[in-house]
């Protein structure tokens, strides 16, 4: 392990902290929501002060969910985003898709009469609105 340690120290500046957040970068921008969420994970392990991996976390984690059809799970991971400073590096175009998919959500609620989660999926695509 230490010899992992070593290497990873040698080939990023910052080792292995460097190392899963761009593994869960990478997985993010292929929409690997689970992988993502595993290796941001492991990035704010050693790094747990770090508001921009928390974001991309809660993104990759309610993404995920959504695509498993857990949105109150979803909608729980991405209400987290609201208290978080939006960091430049947590993309308008992410928010874009965050306030959509919450849209798309309301709508599935409502043919299936879930009023509340409707209302939770409303307020947060508001939330994220205002956030742009």
């Amino acid at each position: 392990a230490k010899r992992v340690k070593e290497i990873f120290g040698l080939l990023f500046k910052k080792g292995l902290q460097e190392a899963y957040d761009l593994a869960g970068r990478s997985y993010l921008d292929s929409e690997h929501y689970d992988l993502s969420s595993h290796y941001f994970a492991k990035a704010l392990e050693l790094n747990p002060h770090h508001n921009e991996l928390y974001s991309l976390l809660h993104f990759s984690r309610g993404m995920n969910a959504y695509y498993k059809n857990d949105y109150s799970k979803a909608l729980s991971c991405w209400g987290k985003l609201i208290s978080l400073p939006l960091e430049k590096n947590f993309k308008k175009h992410q928010a874009k898709k965050l306030e959509e998919i919450c849209h798309k959500i309301v709508t599935e609620l409502k043919e299936e009469r879930r009023p509340k989660l409707v209302r939770r999926a409303r307020s947060l695509a508001d939330q994220i609105r205002k956030m742009l």
